[in-house]
């Protein structure tokens, strides 16, 4: 839409990169699960690979092959049906469309006749208390500190502190995200939100130190 725009490439490329190796963190954690017989966790990294790189066949392979075998239902395709709705109706997520379209061997975009019958994976085996890896969430916020994006590490590091108020490492992660967020603010002239930002840093370290 904007061929001239010389900034749009290689921010592109940045985010390419980063959602490559956000799929790569995902997919080794996922190997690391099913080594440890736990494939119930392992499939769900397995899963949020391929929501970064659809195209990562090494997920598809696990998911479809290596796992313990997968409890499957059979759907009957209704008219009008697509694979976003098919999701949206049984897995109360339309993103999980491309679950249906790997374990069926369908392209995404592909028009369903009424009737087909499609395998789809039971993915809930009733209520599960979620899963919570400070640690993991840890090397997320500091990842995303590292590229600049202060946004998404505040927000990270404010989820961990929500479980465990004591960590010490995602307060300092905080601490410094916010710092250069209110730094950020002060350079583009925006000093009063700058100056709020920087006032909550200052209150949250006397805090921490009474």
């Amino acid at each position: 839409m904007d061929p001239c725009n010389k900034e749009i490439r290689p921010e592109t490329e940045r985010l390419l990169l980063k959602a490559e190796l956000e799929a790569q963190r995902h997919f080794e954690n996922g190997v690391s699960y099913a080594e440890k017989n736990e494939p119930e966790t392992a499939r769900g990294q397995f899963i949020t690979a391929l929501r970064y790189n659809p195209d990562l066949k090494e997920s598809v392979e696990y998911l479809k092959n290596r796992l313990q075998p997968e409890t499957f239902m059979m759907y009957s395709v209704e008219n009008k049906d697509t694979l976003e709705m098919i999701a949206l109706k049984v897995y109360h997520d339309s993103k999980k469309d491309f679950l249906i379209a790997y374990f069926n061997d369908i392209e995404q975009d592909k028009l369903l006749k009424p009737g087909t019958v499609l395998r789809l994976p039971v993915l809930d085996r009733g209520p599960v208390k979620e899963q919570f890896d400070a640690e993991d969430e840890l090397e997320r916020a500091k990842f995303y500190f590292e590229q600049d994006e202060y946004a998404l590490a505040i927000g990270i590091s404010k989820k961990i502190l929500g479980h465990d108020a004591s960590n010490a490492e995602a307060a300092s992660l905080l601490n410094a995200s916010c710092r250069k967020v209110g730094i950020l603010l002060g350079k583009r002239g925006r000093y009063n939100q700058a100056l709020g930002i920087l006032k909550k840093l200052i209150l949250r370290i006397r805090m921490s130190i009474i």
